[in-house]
Parts: structure tokens; sequence; C-alpha cells
């Protein structure tokens, strides 16, 4: 990782180094692999993408924006650092949205893109890239995609609907890593369910005090109906990941699929040219070819 540079350090530096220097900024290590792929694969192999890390973001400012002290509050806080000092086609932040769309939560910085879903993981959950997962890469799953997403979708979009409403109640609890180990599958019916209850008393087991309960199970009932057309936009990155490979671990022949591995050949399978139909790629191009 290149050395820490402050705020004024890196302005400065495009000041001397004027329209040769392009950035791009994510939170971290998969996204920037990820995003320097698309660029090169589109001729922007010049365009350096660097972790957030690699800049001195004060804590103190995240705070300052109302933001939770992270990757992504590191992010949104050094685009709005910079926000008057460089141009858009000099230096790019990029986060992702995570509860943002479903929130209808919005930043009003010029050098902040947001992905168009939660997480850089959604982005392989459409038909095409999926297709290729499901009868390709897994050698001829017995689902096709819309059987798929559908029973996806519900087993991750009531832990979704948990993470919104405990943001509303401005609670803090820690969720589980492994969100596939509060799901079941039923071999007869070769259909999966998730354990919200068991989820929640997961996540909430360090809170004593249980008065969180009763606001908690009315504000996921208000929630529950604003959910979207849209599955992309309420189901969270990591947690698709891990499901993911646990759903299809389940069924009889892919047992052996690594679950250590499959996020990367999820993000792996997401080619250019799907990408570039996404209006955040599409703003990428047309800022960093505008210089």
């Amino acid at each position: 990782m290149p050395p820490i540079r402050d705020i004024d350090e890196l302005v400065e530096l495009h000041k001397r180094e004027g329209a040769a220097l392009q950035e791009v900024f994510v939170e971290g290590r998969e996204d920037k692999y990820f995003y320097e792929s698309f660029l090169a694969e589109n001729g922007l192999r010049h365009v350096a993408v660097l972790e957030v890390e690699t800049v001195d973001v004060p804590d103190r400012e995240v705070v300052r924006l109302g933001l939770a002290i992270g990757k992504k509050g590191r992010v949104v806080t050094l685009a709005a650092l910079l926000e008057g000092r460089l141009s858009e086609n000099e230096l790019v932040c990029v986060a992702d949205a995570d509860l943002d769309h479903f929130k209808g939560i919005v930043y009003a910085y010029s050098l902040l893109l947001i992905t168009d879903y939660t997480s850089i993981e959604l982005y392989a959950l459409c038909p095409s890239v999926m297709g290729r997962i499901l009868g390709v890469a897994l050698g001829g799953f017995p689902k096709g995609y819309a059987e798929v997403v559908v029973e996806i979708a519900k087993l991750l979009e009531d832990s979704f609907l948990i993470r919104v409403a405990a943001h509303d109640l401005g609670l803090a609890p820690t969720y589980p890593d492994e969100h596939s180990s509060h799901c079941k599958f039923d071999k007869r019916k070769k259909t999966a369910s998730f354990r919200p209850v068991d989820y929640i008393n997961k996540a909430f087991e360090n809170y004593v005090d249980k008065s969180w309960r009763a606001p908690m199970k009315a504000q996921i009932a208000e929630r529950r109906g604003q959910l979207k057309p849209e599955v992309r936009l309420q189901i969270h990155g990591h947690d698709f990941v891990d499901t993911l490979a646990w759903y299809i671990r389940q069924h009889a022949g892919f047992g052996h699929i690594n679950p250590a591995t499959f996020g990367g050949m999820l993000l792996g399978s997401v080619d250019a040219a799907t990408l570039a139909t996404e209006p955040l790629f599409r703003e990428l191009l047309r800022r960093l070819r505008a210089a």
C-alpha cells in the first residue's frame, strides 16, 4: 500500500501533476481490484485505483459529517473534504450504497459516486452473470436464474430489514459473519428458509437491556411495506456471497464448492461489458475520459 498522504498533500500533488494524474478512491482491496479491472478493460490503465486508507482522513471529520467511522465513512468524507478543491475528472471517490438507496439517503458531493445496488457483489446478481455461474462455472446447476433469485431474496431480505430497522433506531448490534448459519435447507422439498428470530438474538446478544425488542419489531414491520421490486437494493453484499455459496452447497453434487473462494469467482464473472451498462460505471467512464 502506498504511503499515507494527508488531504493538503493530495491536493498539491494533483495541482502539480495536472491532467496526467487521475485517481479513484475506494473502500478496500476487493473494490480496488474490481474497479481496476473494469478501467483497464476500457483503456484506462493509467488511472490509479487506491484504497481510502492511503489517505489520512481524520475520524473527527467523519464524525462531524454524522457518518460511521469505517471505510465507507472515510470515502464519503474524503469526497466532502475535497469538494471544490479538485475536479471530478481528476479524482473520484466510490463507495458502496449499503442502506442508502433503500432509505433515500443522498450525498451532495460532486466527487462521490455510489454503487447502483447495495455493494459491488450485487452486480453479479443479474441474468447474464448468474447464467454463466449456474450453467457453466457450476457445471449445470439444477435451478435457473429466476428460481435462484426468488429463493436468495427470501433468505436475505429479512436480515436486510433488520439492519435498516436497527439503523433507524440508532442501535449498533454485532451482525453474524456467517449469515448462512441462520438459514436452513429442506432437502426433501429442496427449498431454503431464514430464521430471523435466531439472527436477531445473535446480533443483539450483547444487549442486556431488551427494551429494543418492541420498537425493533414495529420498525421491521413498517420497513417491510417499503420493499422494492429490485431485490439488489435490499440485500447485504457480504451476506449475499456467504449465503449464495451455502445455498449452492445444499444441492446434491455441489457440496464441494469452496465458500472461501466463491466470492472471488462471483466478482470475477462480472464482465466489463455488463458493468458498462450500469449508471455508476457509465458515469465513471465519462468523467475519466473527459480529462
